[in-house]
């Protein structure tokens, strides 16, 4: 009966061995599935395939989505790396990575699904690559300054979602940044005009990212040298008509805006702490009074504000 046994023992470990084959001895060992020559040759294509994709995606280039055949999401993550933003949207599974101006999304069925065998790990089913948000942003900004420097409005719609620190970065260090009356204001010369961005103040709690809130409101408005120019301008052609228009015209206009607008003066001297300059109208003669160059009444000595000026024959 022993001997009996012992046969049937044996004979049982032998026919185990013959059925689980020479390499599975250990218990672990079953458990491991190594990739075979033909397993890794198509994981080593996938990865090319989507590495040529993030590429063209970079250039705003689709490739064929026959790329994408049989390619799973682990093998996307493994390949591309974390995702920017990976959601669950109308019953598909979406990842977006971050390709230069553009993102790049895949398209799996949804993790909850059953129409893939393995519902956590799906294939891809489609992909597209489109201009990223910051990328959008920028073009509006840029399309504002273009038109601000012909003195025209983009509807207002075109900033949505924009914040100060995309302003800034896309159109570079502001002229004028202030706090004023409760708004943050950016303000950037733009040719002839300036071109001005209203914020809620830094200080507020109004928006969820206090100090780099979202834009409000923007506003396209001569510049200060514009509107000195077109006064000064304006002066001279009522000078040849023998009129004086309103000294207020002058408030805060310097001695080079008025050279610069006005070319060179006939006559330009000092006169009893005084400096003049003087200008062929027509029949009559304009002339600018400032403050002597030599004085410190004015915060630019060798650029002061006009005092007053006169028209004569």
């Amino acid at each position: 009966m022993k001997k009996l046994t012992k046969k049937i023992v044996i004979s049982t470990a032998v026919s185990s061995t013959l059925l689980l084959g020479l390499t599975l001895t250990t218990h672990a060992a079953t458990n491991v599935k190594p990739l075979t020559v033909s397993n890794k040759t198509i994981l080593k294509k996938q990865h090319m395939k989507l590495q040529q994709i993030m590429k063209d995606a970079k250039h705003g280039k689709t490739t064929s989505n026959n790329a994408l055949d049989s390619i799973r999401l682990n093998t996307v993550k493994a390949t591309l790396g974390k995702p920017v933003k990976e959601i669950e949207y109308k019953g598909s599974h979406i990842i977006t990575y971050n390709a230069g101006k553009y993102q790049l999304s895949f398209e799996f069925p949804s993790l909850y699904s059953t129409s893939d065998i393995q519902p956590k790990n799906p294939k891809v089913t489609d992909y597209s690559i489109y201009a990223s948000e910051l990328t959008i942003q920028q073009t509006k900004l840029q399309q504002i300054m273009k038109d601000a420097k012909l003195g025209k409005i983009t509807y207002n719609h075109a900033l949505d979602s924009i914040r100060l620190n995309t302003v800034k970065a896309t159109l570079g260090k502001p002229a004028k940044e202030i706090e004023y009356k409760g708004s943050h204001i950016l303000t950037y010369n733009v040719g002839k005009y300036q071109l001005s961005f209203e914020f809620p103040s830094l200080y507020s709690t109004s928006d969820d990212q206090p100090k780099n809130p979202k834009v409000i409101d923007y506003s396209i408005y001569p510049s200060e040298l514009t509107i000195q120019q077109t006064k000064l301008q304006q002066i001279m052609k009522d000078a040849k008509l023998g009129k004086i228009t309103t000294n207020h015209a002058l408030d805060s206009i310097r001695l080079n805006t008025v050279n610069a607008t006005l070319g060179k003066p006939a006559k330009e001297i000092e006169y009893k702490g005084s400096h003049i300059l003087t200008y062929n109208a027509g029949k009559y003669q304009l002339s600018f009074e400032f403050p002597s160059l030599y004085s410190t009444l004015d915060d630019q000595p060798k650029n002061p504000k006009v005092i007053d000026y006169s028209i004569y024959k």
